[in-house]
Parts: structure tokens; C-alpha cells; sequence
């Protein structure tokens, strides 16, 4: 049966509870404690931006289901929060001695590390038309540079949908425009109703 998947990892139960207690277990802990904290007042509600909504969202947790998974894998918990004190405890120390360079380096490595998280390039094989597909945070800021770098080609189309189009589209087209490219926009409307052979065919062949 096929069931679509690019990449199957197989582990064993025990490299597959490690794991999950550092990406699953310990994440929602640290959401629990941080809402717990003595810091948190009646007013509190009103000084929360998106950070903390961020950091807090999996305390809506199911305390009664979580709990069994806390306990059945609590071996592996317990080591990660002994290895998140660790950071802490390195937090604190700079932050005692005034050690700019420490928490500088502290916070460059975890953004270089998150970036390569949810940074990635995808490979579709075709042979002699290999191309590679990339997905970056913020990519559309810099992708009239990185083009500019990888081709002397002098035009460019952007192929996207409407809605993205009214969002993203005149600030791609003058960054284009800024270097070089001549650019032919082609906006398919948004929505399901769209994906199908016809619309292929008036991108591939428009009329006129």
C-alpha cells in the first residue's frame, strides 16, 4: 500500500521515547511551569503578545491523558529537564556576569539551529530537468538576490495564486525589477476549483 510518504525513519521504541520526550513531553511541561510561575497575576492577560501566546498554547493540555504519558516515559522526561536546567543555569550565569558575548553566541546558535529546523530543499529528479525546490522563512525577502546569483537569465514568472498575489506580489515584481529581471506575472484564482488540467494549460499555453 502506498501511503504517499517521501521518508519513513525507523527507530526502536527506546530511541523513539528519547526523542519524543525532548520534542513532545518537555514542551509541554516547560508550557505548564510557565503559566504556573509565581510571575502570573490576574493583569497578566493584559501584557501578553504573540511570544508568550506562542510558548503557552500546548498548556490547554488534557491533564488526565498527559499525566499516563508523563509517568510511562518519566525516565526520559527527567533527563530533559536536567539537560534544560543545564541551558538555564548557563542563561543565569550571563546574565550575573553581564556576559554579553555569551548570550549573544547563546541566541545566534539557537537561530541558526531553528533555521535549519524549517529550512529546506526539496529535490525533484527528472532527470536532465532536475530542479530543486526550496522553503525558507522569509525567503520571498532575499529571492531576488539568491536568483540573481543562481542564473543570467533576464526574465522570471511568478506563478502564484490571487490571494498571494494581492499579499506578496508588487513587493516580489520590484524586487525583481530592482535586478535586472523582466517579470511576467501569472495569478491563478485561489481556491481547489483551480487545480486542474485547465488551468495547467493556460499556464503552460496562454492564449493570445
Amino acid at each position: 500500500m502506498d501511503f504517499g510518504c517521501k521518508r519513513v525513519v525507523e527507530l526502536t521504541t527506546k530511541e523513539h521515547d528519547a526523542i519524543i520526550a525532548y520534542t513532545s513531553n518537555l514542551p509541554h511541561i516547560m508550557a505548564v511551569a510557565l503559566v504556573n510561575s509565581d510571575s502570573m497575576h490576574a493583569n497578566t492577560k493584559y501584557f501578553i503578545a504573540g511570544s508568550f501566546r506562542d510558548a503557552t498554547r500546548v498548556a490547554d493540555i488534557n491533564a488526565e491523558l498527559w499525566k499516563d504519558l508523563f509517568l510511562f516515559n518519566k525516565a526520559n522526561v527527567r533527563a530533559e529537564i536536567a539537560k534544560l536546567q543545564v541551558q538555564l543555569n548557563k542563561w543565569d550565569k550571563a546574565l550575573a556576569d553581564n556576559d554579553e558575548q555569551t548570550l549573544v553566541t547563546m541566541m545566534k546558535e539557537a537561530k541558526s539551529k531553528r533555521e535549519d529546523l524549517f529550512n529546506a530543499k526539496i529535490s525533484v529528479e527528472l532527470g536532465a530537468n532536475t530542479y530543486d525546490i526550496t522553503i525558507e522563512k522569509g525567503l520571498r525577502h532575499s529571492l531576488a538576490q539568491q536568483l540573481r546569483q543562481m542564473t543570467k537569465a533576464t526574465k522570471v514568472a511568478i506563478i502564484t495564486d490571487t490571494r498571494v498575489a494581492r499579499l506578496h506580489g508588487a513587493e516580489l515584481t520590484d524586487q525583481l525589477t530592482r535586478k535586472g529581471f523582466e517579470v511576467v506575472t501569472i495569478a491563478i484564482e485561489a481556491g481547489e476549483a483551480s487545480k486542474n488540467l485547465a488551468t495547467l494549460a493556460e499556464v503552460l499555453w496562454p492564449a493570445g
